[in-house]
């Protein structure tokens, strides 16, 4: 074997090992971030960062969602390009690079505040999506928050985009005045490990200016 090709093959399994090294140390310094992290606390870190997270009243203050405190809403010329299809949200979070997003949709189209309808009504947006992206499914759940009454039905997806980088999707799906709301995050995935825990808790900590009780009526 010539010298040349050895001494390669050994800066190959030395990089190799390099790589799953730092790989390692970073899943390590995620799983303590997500382990500490409290989206409601006031601040959260992220990436070794200390973020501050605030309350955001949303959809004429019907909505309450704790997010970071830096965040704005997205340019129209920029949520125009992200979102070519179809209406706009009415809400488009973002921070400065514009790449990490959360919306917010208030439909039309009505839903009881009951978990199966609520679970099903997600499970129609899922089929759709497939239809219409060459989605990755990954996880779906559904969650009921017994402090607020908040059921929360989710499940989450990557997708190819067209500048070639792989974008993370979470979507939930509640029921606001016997409405569907809907709640998207997104953002680049080789983001998803530190960034999918926070947006589940971002809408699991959701508050709503009417109780389920009230819905009923």
């Amino acid at each position: 074997m010539p010298r040349e090709y050895f001494d390669e093959k050994i800066l190959s399994v030395k990089r190799k090992l390099d790589d799953e090294k730092a790989r390692t140390v970073q899943e390590g310094a995620i799983e303590k971030e997500i382990a500490a992290q409290n989206v409601t606390s006031g601040a959260v870190t992220i990436y070794g960062e200390n973020v501050l997270f605030a309350p955001r009243l949303l959809l004429d203050e019907k909505v309450i969602l704790f997010v970071p405190q830096a965040w704005t809403d997205m340019p129209p010329e920029a949520a125009k390009i992200k979102y070519p299809l179809g209406a706009l949200p009415p809400v488009i979070l973002t921070d400065e690079t514009l790449s990490i997003n959360i919306a917010v949709n208030h439909l039309p189209a009505p839903l009881k505040p009951d978990p199966e309808a609520i679970a099903g009504f997600a499970l129609e947006m899922k089929t759709a999506t497939d239809k219409m992206l060459k989605a990755i499914f990954l996880d779906d759940g559904l969650e009921h928050v017994a402090e607020t009454g908040l059921d929360l039905a989710w499940y989450d997806y990557t997708i190819f985009n067209i500048d070639g980088d792989s974008l993370y999707n979470f979507v939930g799906v509640a029921s606001l005045e016997n409405r569907v709301l809907i709640m998207s995050f997104n953002c680049l995935d080789k983001q998803k490990a530190r960034w999918k825990p926070l947006a589940r808790d971002i809408f699991l900590a959701a508050k709503f200016s009417c109780n389920k009780k009230e819905e009923n009526q």
